[in-house]
């Protein structure tokens, strides 16, 4: 059996290596996996911009903040270490983040066979 922190640090070692491919396998299913494929490769929206840019710059292991159950699924609020600077935002409220800081997400989980995987942002 898996934690949550687990999978979320097995991720975040794949996003490192620059392959989002690989990084599937920490999905729920094959229709999780595409939906996160599909929004890597062309974010619509600033929520999976910001992901986009974050994401390959942080460093596992991640510590898991906070759970809360809600309809089935664990929302997960996790922090990882920045291991290479990256800016988020636009010019005048742009934040950077710089290597050794902390980055804060949330991501929601469901187990499956014991497994802890991902189901969305």
């Amino acid at each position: 059996m898996t934690t949550p922190g687990a999978t979320l640090s097995l991720f975040t070692t794949l996003m490192i290596r620059g392959d989002p491919n690989r990084a599937a396998v920490c999905f729920a299913g094959p229709t999780e996996a595409e939906s996160f494929l599909n929004w890597w490769a062309s974010p619509e929206n600033e929520k999976e911009r910001n992901l986009r840019q974050a994401l390959p710059s942080l460093m596992a292991p991640v510590e898991v903040l906070e759970t809360n159950s809600v309809n089935g699924e664990l929302q997960v609020r996790w922090t990882a270490s920045v291991r290479q600077a990256f800016t988020l935002g636009e010019a005048g409220t742009a934040r950077t983040w710089q290597t050794g800081e902390r980055f804060e997400t949330e991501t929601r989980l469901k187990q499956i066979a014991g497994e802890w995987k991902i189901v969305g942002f």
